[in-house]
């Protein structure tokens, strides 16, 4: 840990290096028009016992917890922001005694005054609005299980797929609707038995009253500043902490998957041969780090929670037989043409590497589905081409692959050294038929999959277009669904060892195939990137500069 000053007042914070400005750290244009309207306590003459925490350290904690989705019991004092049962009780306080309500409309009257608001991009503030119930009728009486740590009517439970979902969290739209704030609301908040949405209402407020992109900003593209690409890599964005037990047993377990299903039209493209005949998904030999150590998981937080892709640990031409790269889909880091870089990314190598289920699934630790660790991502790159033109309808997925470098979670050795092995990429395959079979891995997670247990399907690929004009896609008949996004393809070199050709992009509605993309130059100039800003003797730049 190194010791950096960082702009909470009077205090030295412990944070992981490399790490700039967090967001959770309040900065001194909040912390000034805050600070009048936060109780001021009396100190007792005789007795007067420790010195309380200032005000706004303690608000940092509280912001680190809404931030990390750590529990609050896990925040450690070292940070200088208090214990997280300080933070709990002094939120507790400035709640009951209407603090943001009262800063609310502090910042609302700056925003007035300087005449900011665009109001054609704001939407319904939720927390004045009873919102209709999403079960229908009364949410006392349709719902068993009401949702505590929100005000009465926001206690739901949405019907549907993703259930314990918070039905009133249209706050604002575009930019900040793909906030961390928002994302917030979606979760079980650590700082449970306070009413946190008004503390995310103004909040959002806040970020808007002092320049931040969203509703009033100067930004016309309603995407965060931070979330746009350079070159295709992480850009004036921070890298983030690696957060011990951020990623649980339970919350890998309860992470959706990612996948970007195309229509089967797609399949009747006059490019394309008619669709291949449909291959079931088999079962991966157990135990996974032995007969598949390098293929694994790719875990990270988005908009709507936290979701789930596979990946492939590869070589690095740079560091032979020191690689700590992994080979996943453009989709499993960055949301495409609307949208932006997700978050807390971590590669799981042998995920579930004895193939647990039901009961024993459920009760593991991570050590038993982690066998190699949890591999927190430092730094990933796509191509530009998925940051301009992806979607979830199929278009850009031609140009749909990403990599990964990742930090070893204890000790030095690095990805390659400690799997045993790692995947060599080949690029340039001129068509096809140039491929006589190749193999599909990954860890599909919807319809008749829970995504926990490794698949791979074998078969011979053809052609495949989506976009007229763009390279063309491998494609082979495989049942495997969502939650396979992004695990590699491999074929034979001509000295028949195994090498990685492609990664499961799209699939068929009707998940009877597979496509992924041809690496080509694109490809390989992403893969080099990656490479050399890793490479010995380089400079690492941060993703924030």
């Amino acid at each position: 840990m190194d010791r950096l000053w960082l702009p909470c007042p009077g205090r030295e914070l412990s944070v992981p290096s490399g790490v700039g400005t967090s967001p959770w750290i309040v900065s001194d244009e909040l912390g000034n028009r805050l600070e009048p309207l936060l109780l001021q306590r009396e100190r007792r003459f005789r007795y007067p016992g420790r010195k309380a925490l200032p005000d706004r350290e303690v608000l940092c904690g509280i912001l680190y917890v809404l931030h990390t989705g750590i529990q609050r019991e896990y925040v450690s004092k070292e940070m200088g922001f208090g214990s997280g049962m300080t933070c709990w009780r002094r939120l507790r306080d400035w709640n009951e005694a209407d603090v943001w309500q009262r800063l609310h409309e502090v910042l609302l009257a700056e925003l007035n005054a300087a005449s900011r608001p665009d109001w054609s991009r704001c939407a319904v503030d939720s927390s004045h609005v009873t919102p209709a119930c999403c079960c229908g009728g009364s949410c006392e009486r349709a719902c068993a299980e009401p949702v505590t740590g929100l005000p009465r009517w926001a206690r739901c439970r949405t019907a549907g797929p993703r259930r314990g979902q918070r039905c009133a969290a249209a706050l604002l739209k575009h930019a900040l609707a793909r906030r961390l704030y928002v994302r917030l609301l979606d979760r079980s908040p650590h700082m449970s038995g306070i009413p946190l949405f008004r503390l995310m209402v103004i909040l959002l407020t806040a970020s808007l009253t002092l320049g931040v992109t969203g509703c009033g900003s100067q930004s016309a593209s309603g995407r965060p500043e931070d979330s746009k690409a350079q070159g295709g890599g992480w850009a004036r964005w921070d890298p983030n902490p690696a957060i011990d037990g951020l990623w649980s047993a339970d919350r890998m377990l309860n992470s959706s998957d990612a996948g970007v299903p195309v229509a089967d039209t797609y399949g009747d493209n006059s490019a394309s041969q008619p669709a291949p005949d449909p291959s079931s998904a088999q079962p991966a030999a157990l135990p996974y780090d032995e007969s598949a150590p390098i293929i694994g998981k790719v875990f990270f937080d988005g908009p709507q929670g936290s979701k789930v892709c596979s990946g492939t640990a590869v070589k690095d031409p740079a560091q032979p037989r020191r690689s700590s790269l992994v080979w996943t889909a453009g989709h499993c880091v960055h949301a495409g043409s609307k949208g932006g870089w997700y978050r807390n990314i971590v590669f799981v190598p042998a995920y579930n590497t004895n193939g647990l289920s039901g009961t024993d699934r459920q009760n593991a630790p991570v050590k038993r589905i982690a066998p190699f660790g949890v591999w927190w991502a430092d730094w990933a790159h796509t191509s530009t081409q998925w940051i301009s033109k992806g979607t979830h309808t199929g278009h850009g997925t031609a140009f749909d692959f990403a990599v990964l470098h990742v930090r070893p979670p204890l000790g030095s050795a690095s990805l390659e050294e400690t799997l045993g092995q790692a995947a060599s990429v080949r690029f340039g395959i001129p068509s096809s038929s140039a491929v006589p079979s190749t193999s599909a891995w990954g860890y599909p997670a919807s319809n008749a999959f829970d995504g926990e247990s490794m698949f791979y399907c074998h078969g011979r690929p053809d052609q495949f277009v989506v976009d007229e004009g763009q390279p063309f896609m491998y494609r082979i008949g495989c049942t495997m669904t969502g939650g396979s996004s992004g695990g590699g393809w491999f074929a034979r070199n001509r000295d028949r060892s195994l090498t990685l050709i492609s990664n499961t992009s799209i699939g068929s509605l009707s998940g009877t195939w597979l496509a992924g993309p041809h690496l080509g130059v694109v490809a390989q100039n992403v893969y080099k990137s990656v490479s050399a800003k890793f490479a010995p003797g380089s400079h690492r730049s941060s993703p924030s500069e």
